[in-house]
């Protein structure tokens, strides 16, 4: 028989207190509901667990048990045929497709354009300007996604494609996701009316983008060549309406998420003078100018980037969208419900990481983790196919600006997690001061003062 655990009573007031704060929200919940509870929110209802052994079950389950992993809510933003959107064999198809585009030893090839990235956003600045880190991140990605995946390297165009885009992310919050009833025109005023005509201007771009493309019959490593190219097992390519939604997918999910973790990066690093001059250390090894490559496989960069999204998850939970009726830690759920383990909540387990509160890399060299206990990217046939793009990523960045410039962290209260257009970011955005270069071998207790 089906039935569902307990948790919060009215969809509203849930809705509400998501959009206020995910993260601590479900924390909450666990607390007061026990393991698992069930949100009803005005988008459908989830069923939340934070037990490995439940994200096992999820994560390598029967994928035809599920349907798409975005619901129809969001299927005005993110289109018909990107990945969250479709299931079954499509779904299998369009990964296999997608793939390769991904994969490591692509990365070479966007190494540089990373760095430069990051070198351009720090370099405009003066010495002694107060910046927001998770901005600057921003403004560091951006450019990065241009260039690796839409291939816009002329300034100009890629001047009107950041103004398009920064005027579509600002006007396609969560609230119009989570608030259907919002997604509609009142005589050309309100969110929608303003979120559409910046979609159309952004589409216009893509599509006339994809035309020259086409005319031209040029080739290149970005990932928009990668994806024209490429073939499905009949031989067929993906249309123009395809392109443009996977693009825009790549752009919803990498613009905000890598500048976030960015920010909370350098947020626990200038709190923590040890790992910062140990960090520093690894990263000056590798002497004046190393390969993205090598710095990327630096093992202590790598934990505190672990460290970083363990503690900062992107997201409060993964969820899956039932088709069948699935059995989830002891309760039998119906088609339609969402069965979903709470990312944070399984990586805040003390049993797993021991004072997890503590900002601590040193316990990913210490102990590998299952893709069941620590999955910031999320797991199973829906692992989110960016991961490797967007860790690599990270690290350059974060190795560029710790290596070339001095900073310090000026915020003295907490921060807390809120919920911005495609991921959990921070409360104030991580504001610092950019002091300067750094000398050549200048330690973190040196510049801490």
């Amino acid at each position: 028989m089906h039935r569902l655990p307990p948790g919060p009573r009215f969809p509203l007031l849930t809705t509400v207190g998501l959009l206020r704060g995910q993260l601590e929200f479900v924390s909450r919940c666990l607390r007061t509901y026990g393991d698992p509870f069930t949100l009803k929110v005005l988008t459908g209802t989830y069923v939340i667990s934070g037990d490995p052994a439940e994200a096992r079950k999820l994560f390598t389950a029967d994928p035809q048990m599920f349907g798409p992993s975005a619901g129809d809510e969001a299927r005005f933003l993110l289109g018909d045929s990107s990945l969250p959107l479709v299931s079954g064999e499509r779904h299998t198809s369009d990964r296999k497709l997608l793939a390769p585009s991904f994969h490591g030893a692509r990365m070479r090839a966007y190494g540089r354009i990373m760095l430069d990235a990051t070198l351009r956003e720090f370099e405009r600045r003066q010495h002694g300007a107060v910046l927001k880190a998770q901005e600057a991140g921003q403004a560091i990605s951006l450019d990065v996604i241009l260039e690796a995946a839409f291939g816009v390297s002329d300034v100009k165009r890629k001047a009107k494609f950041r103004d398009s885009i920064l005027r579509l992310m600002s006007s396609s919050g969560g609230i119009l996701i989570l608030l259907k009833p919002l997604q509609r025109n009142f005589g050309g005023w309100g969110p929608w009316a303003t979120f559409r005509r910046n979609m159309n201007d952004f589409d216009g771009l893509v599509y006339e983008e994809i035309g020259q493309r086409r005319s031209a019959g040029s080739t290149g490593q970005d990932l928009l060549h990668l994806m024209m190219a490429a073939r499905y097992s009949d031989g067929s390519a993906m249309t123009d309406k395809e392109l443009r939604d996977q693009l825009f997918f790549l752009l919803f999910a990498g613009h905000e998420t890598t500048a976030v973790a960015l920010a909370w990066a350098l947020y626990e690093l200038y709190q923590a003078a040890p790992a910062l001059d140990r960090l520093l250390s690894e990263i000056e090894a590798l002497g004046a100018d190393p390969e993205p490559d090598a710095v990327a496989a630096l093992p202590y960069l790598e934990a505190v980037c672990h460290e970083v999204l363990r503690l900062h998850p992107l997201l409060p939970f993964v969820p899956r969208r039932l088709l069948r009726p699935f059995e989830f830690k002891g309760y039998l759920l119906p088609p339609g419900t969402q069965p979903a383990v709470g990312i944070g909540l399984i990586h805040n387990r003390e049993d797993l990481y021991s004072e997890a509160t503590k900002f601590r890399p040193e316990r990913f060299l210490e102990r590998k983790y299952s893709p069941f206990e620590f999955f910031p990217f999320g797991g199973g046939t829906r692992r989110c196919l960016g991961a490797t793009f967007a860790l690599y990523e990270m690290k350059i960045a974060l190795a560029t600006i710790l290596k070339t410039y001095r900073l310090t962290l000026l915020e003295t209260g907490p921060v807390r997690h809120v919920l911005r257009s495609a991921s959990l970011g921070t409360s104030t955005g991580i504001r610092m001061r950019l002091d300067g270069r750094r000398a050549p071998a200048v330690r973190a207790a040196a510049q801490a003062t």
